[in-house]
């Protein structure tokens, strides 16, 4: 909406004329009297709604800070003040403040805020990435339109690392080990932990919880379906075990009323391991190893965690348990393995180019399984370029309810038989 100096005076009152009648349909809403047919719809409708709203704060908040309000209430900073008429923490009111800042010179991905396209965290991350490498900002809009905010985080975290120097990132990596903490305590009768640190180090913490899970989701998947858990109880169980040595008790087991001390001591132990069987890769092109620097179009990361300095890179590869891996351009030599499960070399290059399900908006990195594009039994080989990673729970969907991936190839959309993209609907179109 383009204003003049007479018509803002009065915009924060036609914004209310519109706020009305919304706040009347939200006061009569009952959630129960909603037909089930049109739930999606209504919940949709809101969203839209939040998006837009979320929208205007963005796109205020920066202007709002220069008015001196946030001063003259006493507030110890902009942050603080914008939390405290939001009714959030300062820690967003800052997010959604740098991001509000920064649109000024992000013109496409202002108009997308504007139209409501985008939410202010999708926001945040893609003028995080664009601020820094302006080139990237198409491809991060694309990104952000059609995949998961993390995703969007990561992509955007690597953009920026493309035009940063080596001397920025080891400065950053310096500050992060200076700066590493890990404290727990009990709040609201529950334990709680927190740890931040290096990159590197916390990749490593990460890829050893995760292979822990993936053990975890594969010893309990005979269970009953209503005695599994999510990957947010097996991760607890998983840094219980590879901290203590042990699972934690089983949900029941505090449930039926026994003392929670009592369920502690009867839980499954075990003696603690020496070792945890770790893979985790860093991508590096073979000409920065060797330089010692990123160039241009290189990169130098850790799949589905970060970007990293090549002295970081140099200094995780004297390490036993991590593969680096190299590359002198975008493609991975493959040969034809006769045999339905992939070689060593095979399953190394497909972690390296899909860290995580392949599935559009979906973020699993663990129990990822190899996925042969055209069945085995017609082709009898196995080729990296005829396969792909998708998380055990796409893949039961795919098995055994025929849900396929779009046409095309990389991150997609995965769809149901009664969806028009789904390729047998396709291969009829074709036929008819």
């Amino acid at each position: 909406m383009k204003t003049n100096t007479s018509s803002t005076s009065s915009l924060g009152a036609v914004i209310r004329e519109f706020l009305a009648p919304l706040a009347e349909v939200v006061g009569e809403l009952e959630p129960l009297h909603v037909p089930l047919p049109h739930a999606v719809d209504v919940l949709d409708a809101f969203v839209e709604l939040r998006r837009l709203g979320e929208a205007g704060v963005v796109l205020m908040s920066a202007r709002a800070v220069e008015s001196g309000e946030w001063q003259r209430a006493g507030r110890p900073n902009p942050a603080d003040w914008l939390a405290a008429r939001q009714g959030t923490s300062p820690g967003r009111a800052r997010a959604e403040l740098e991001t509000s800042q920064r649109l000024s010179a992000l013109p496409d991905t202002t108009d997308e805020v504007r139209c409501g396209e985008l939410s202010a965290e999708q926001a945040g991350a893609v003028a995080d990435g664009a601020t820094a490498n302006p080139s990237a900002e198409p491809d991060l809009l694309d990104t952000a339109r059609r995949d998961s905010l993390r995703h969007t985080r990561q992509e955007a975290a690597r953009r920026k690392a493309e035009v940063e120097s080596e001397l920025t990132k080891r400065q950053r990596e310096k500050k992060a080990q200076a700066e590493r903490t890990a404290s727990w305590g009990v709040k609201n009768g529950r334990a709680w932990l927190y740890a931040e640190g290096p990159l590197g180090s916390g990749a490593e913490l990460q890829q050893a919880l995760q292979n822990r899970v993936g053990e975890l989701f594969a010893e309990r998947r005979t269970l009953p379906a209503s005695e599994r858990e999510g990957r947010d109880q097996y991760a607890y169980d998983a840094l219980l075990d590879l901290v203590c040595g042990r699972v934690a008790a089983p949900p029941d087991a505090v449930a039926d009323g026994a003392d929670a001390t009592d369920a502690a001591s009867e839980a499954i132990s075990r003696p603690k391991r020496v070792s945890i069987r770790k893979l985790m890769l860093v991508r590096v092109d073979l000409s920065a190893l060797i330089r010692g620097r990123v160039g241009e179009g290189e990169v130098c990361e850790i799949p589905g965690v970060g970007p990293v300095s090549v002295a970081e890179a140099r200094a995780m590869y004297g390490d036993a348990i991590v593969r680096l891996v190299t590359t002198n351009g975008p493609a991975v030599i493959d040969v034809i393995n006769p045999s339905r499960r992939p070689t060593e070399a095979q399953r190394i290059a497909r972690l390296w180019t899909d860290p995580k399900c392949v599935v559009q908006g979906c973020d699993r990195q663990i129990n990822l399984e190899y996925e042969h594009r055209d069945d085995f039994a017609r082709t009898r080989h196995t080729v990296l370029g005829e396969s792909e990673h998708m998380c055990e729970h796409d893949h039961d969907l795919k098995t055994r309810q025929n849900w396929q991936l779009v046409e095309a190839v990389g991150r997609r959309a995965f769809v149901s038989p009664s969806d028009p993209r789904h390729p047998a609907h396709l291969r009829l179109a074709d036929t008819g």
